[in-house]
């Protein structure tokens, strides 16, 4: 509308400073206190972004008020020549409500058609155009508003489609974030999205835990496999929820195993502590369960701690998990071999750090398989 001005001077001499008062005294300013409105982020955060398409409806419909007026001020001029000009005008406006603004479908509908009916207003209200020529003028700008309203309705669809597709998308990428985080810790699962190469880390002080249900295989021999798989799902879902409240990292499951540790990916001092409440939670959880649900039934737990250096990581391109390496590793599990029903066995790393807040009694030197004489003690419980 601001590059017309040239041409209003030239065809409208006399009517030209009318014209520019009514675009640069108001429809320039409104305008452009709608724009500061929308992009300011602090103004735009108080008065727009809750409606943001309702103010542009708003203010286009100043806008075209004003663009009215200079019609009305073209129009009185005369001549086939102005009644062409403002046809020409009209279909630039259509243009621009249709497609420029980007308004929903029915929003620039209610606009370009008020525009409409306004423009034919003023032309019959005026008069001095023949029929011929209001005829022409109506049904070149009632075409313009129908291919305008085809135009938006075909870009307003588009546009709902995208976004349906990007909301699509974002779902689909949760589940999958989920899924993922779900087998791997949060930080090893970021890592191996920005990356996709294999990961190794070394930890210097970690604490390992190996669980065994003592019982759970002659239970399963007098059990359906539909009920087996619902009790061992029930019990390593609470097991998954004590690692999670203490902030300890399950590892893996493997048939009626449990594997958790402490200290990795990220490090904490009280690794081993963690790990000591988990073990008594879940010995205390599993007898719970044999007395409610498996009277007669020997079904115990047997767990082993021990604390080391252990190397932790993802290797493999296909159904990776995130697993340990390291003597520390096979010296927990060692621990839990040779443990008894009920109880918790704690090699002497472990206890060094468990002593100060944990009850500890001492088992004696056991023969360990592929380590030799260990001395070994019993995690009893927490000091009071």
């Amino acid at each position: 509308m601001i590059g017309l001005g040239p041409i209003e001077a030239t065809l409208l001499p006399a009517r030209a400073p009318t014209l520019m008062l009514i675009r640069y005294g108001f429809i320039v300013p409104v305008t452009t206190a709608a724009m500061i409105l929308i992009v300011v982020p602090r103004l735009a955060e108080r008065v727009t972004r809750r409606h943001p398409q309702e103010w542009v409806l708003i203010t286009s419909a100043l806008v075209f008020a004003g663009v009215g007026s200079m019609g009305v001020v073209v129009l009185r001029s005369g001549g086939f020549e102005h009644h062409l000009y403002g046809a020409f005008a009209y279909m630039l406006s259509a243009v621009f409500i249709y497609l420029a603004l980007r308004l929903r479908f029915t929003y620039a509908t209610l606009l370009g058609w008020s525009t409409y009916l306004l423009s034919v207003a003023i032309i019959v209200g005026l008069g001095g155009a023949s029929l011929v020529t209001m005829m022409l003028m109506f049904s070149f700008c009632f075409v313009a508003n129908l291919l305008g309203m085809f135009g938006c309705y075909l870009v307003d669809r588009f546009a709902r489609q995208h976004y349906l597709a990007l909301q699509h998308l974002e779902l689909e990428r949760g589940r999958v974030e989920r899924l993922l985080l779900n087998i791997l810790p949060g930080p090893i699962a970021r890592r191996l999205k920005d990356t996709g190469r294999p990961i190794a880390d070394g930890h210097d002080e970690v604490t390992v835990l190996f669980a065994d249900i003592v019982g759970f295989t002659e239970l399963s021999q007098r059990l359906d496999p539909a009920a087996l798989v619902a009790v061992l799902n029930r019990l390593f879902s609470s097991f998954d929820e004590l690692c999670e409240r203490h902030g300890v990292e399950k590892i893996k499951t493997i048939g009626d195993a449990y594997m958790a540790a402490a200290g990795l990916p990220t490090p904490r001092p009280d690794h081993a502590e963690a790990i000591a409440r988990v073990a008594l939670e879940m010995r205390a959880l599993v007898e719970r369960f044999a007395a409610a649900d498996a009277p007669g039934e020997r079904v115990q737990l047997r767990v082993g701690i021990h604390s080391g250096p252990v190397v932790a990581g993802v290797i493999g391109a296909k159904k990776f998990i995130y697993d340990l390496w390291g003597d520390t590793v096979n010296t927990a599990s060692r621990m839990e071999s040779h443990a008894l029903s009920g109880q918790i066995q704690v090699s002497e790393d472990a206890r060094a750090r468990l002593e100060r807040e944990f009850v500890l009694r001492e088992r004696g030197v056991v023969d360990v398989k592929g380590k030799g004489p260990m001395r070994v003690y019993w995690l009893e419980g927490a000091r009071a």
